[in-house]
């Protein structure tokens, strides 16, 4: 735990500015798999100036998602969407690509991206999940946890903005929307709050996205959010964190008694319970530390 707790604060103080950081050797490997886990592998990697193979790994990695990147937007040119889960104060990989659309252009994206060699594996009722070799790309309606949705996806498509990501031209959603569903996915689908999420809240989280947290219904999540942010900064949690199940259950439930959406959709779900992906979804959001 010691370790732990000094790899965090590494990782911690690199990233959050600290010049001259230096990794014990035998620490290093424990840094990373950490860093990993806190989806800031890269931002790390990048404050601690590392040249070894890991970084150029790492670099190789991105630069391969940054392609899919700009191949996925030039194909949805002049469709409405918003790339979401990306555009973050640290630089990280994703594991996938992941876009908000509008119920009327899910059919025109889908076709699209087939024509660039796509093929559908998953098609639930607010969320189309595609891949291309290695490449996935997840097409959202509305943000969802296993059919419920969390986040209204209409209200978010009206934060958006085209922005440069990395030299490529992406429509995204503004950062104080940005902040609130990053916080509304740790919280409520995941379950595991990052560094990646912190370093979003404490740099983006703002009093419009207080507004925006409140059209959500997501307040809740916001405020817990700015506790573990406190409670970081004092040094008595360390990321990531897993809520514990009676603390997930209850902010859930306050979920459903001021989100009618979120309750409506809930009774639609059921019929997710008897298939094996929902059941995996169990199983990882009650057993696992990072996403």
């Amino acid at each position: 735990m010691n370790a732990y707790r000094e790899c965090f604060k590494l990782i911690y103080n690199s990233i959050g500015g600290g010049k001259g950081i230096h990794v014990n050797r035998d620490l290093y490997g424990y840094c990373l798999e950490l860093a990993s886990l806190n989806k800031v592998k890269l931002q790390f990697l990048r404050s601690i100036d590392s040249r070894d193979e890991e970084r150029r790994r790492e670099e190789a990695r991105y630069a391969v998602f940054l392609r899919e990147l700009e191949s996925v937007s030039r194909a949805l040119k002049g469709v409405e969407h918003a790339f979401i889960k990306l555009r973050k104060p640290v630089a990280y990989v994703p594991s996938d690509i992941d876009l908000l659309l509008s119920p009327s252009s899910l059919r025109s994206a889908v076709s699209r991206l087939r024509d660039l060699g796509y093929s559908i594996i998953v098609k639930e009722p607010y969320c189309v999940t595609l891949v291309r070799k290695t490449s996935i790309v997840d097409l959202y309606v509305h943000p969802t946890i296993a059919g419920v949705i969390y986040a209204e996806g209409s209200r978010l498509l009206s934060y958006t903005e085209t922005a440069g990501f990395n030299g490529v031209e992406v429509k995204v959603l503004e950062r104080d929307a940005e902040a609130v569903l990053a916080v509304a996915h740790a919280l409520y689908k995941e379950r595991v709050y990052t560094l990646n999420d912190y370093f979003t809240v404490e740099k983006w989280l703002s009093n419009r996205s207080l507004k925006i947290a409140k059209e959500l219904k997501a307040l809740e999540a916001v405020s817990l959010a700015a506790t573990l942010n406190q409670q970081v900064r004092e040094g008595s949690i360390v990321l990531p964190y897993r809520l514990p199940m009676p603390r997930w259950i209850t902010l859930l439930a306050r979920k459903t008694w001021r989100d009618p959406l979120f309750t409506s959709t809930i009774t639609k779900a059921a019929g997710y319970i008897p298939s094996k992906r929902f059941g995996r979804q169990v199983v990882s959001k009650l057993t696992r530390l990072g996403y």
